[in-house]
């Protein structure tokens, strides 16, 4: 459960990140940079994603049996 909520929580930022990217960040300031971040930002929630949902079939996996 713990691990889910903190997807949760991280998918929200993610969020945020991206509508204040799209926001406060013009065109031709730094937005390569912003770009890089939130790529990386999002290979990171992915690798947490199919780690959390690999932990969770496990969990129910042996609650079942």
């Amino acid at each position: 459960v713990a691990s889910f909520i903190l997807l949760l929580v991280l998918l929200a930022v993610l969020i945020a990140f991206e509508v204040v990217r799209e926001l406060y960040i013009k065109d031709g300031d730094a937005k390569g940079v912003g770009e890089v971040v939130f790529s990386q930002i999002q290979i990171s929630v992915a690798i947490f994603s199919a780690l959390t949902f690999q932990i969770m079939n496990r969990d129910l996996a042996l609650f079942s049996t």
